[in-house]
């Protein structure tokens, strides 16, 4: 399959994939660099400002799969007892009131 792929590339003069440069995605913040935070502003501005407010934010520690159980026991149908409800009158005893 790479051969082929390869081969294609060639042949089309296709140019190898550059990896996706994500600049700003893991550099830790300098406080004191405006420059930093100009640029992360016009790439990320909800980054920007969550890292401004709350510099050391604390994540759910509840693991993901207790979460999606609780959801999934909630969602699951539920036998009803339907003994508890009266009867609904009939027609002919609401008419014939």
């Amino acid at each position: 399959m790479e051969d082929l792929i390869e081969d294609v590339r060639e042949k089309d003069k296709i140019k190898e994939p550059e990896p996706r440069r994500g600049r700003m995605k893991n550099r830790k913040p300098q406080t004191d660099d405006a420059r930093y935070w100009q640029r992360l502003y016009r790439e990320n501005r909800r980054k920007a400002v969550r890292l401004i407010v709350d510099p050391n934010p604390t994540y759910c520690k509840i693991p993901k799969a207790q979460i999606q159980e609780r959801f999934k026991r909630l969602g699951e149908q539920k036998e009803t007892d339907h003994h508890i409800y009266k009867d609904p009158p009939s027609s002919n005893e609401i008419l014939s009131t």
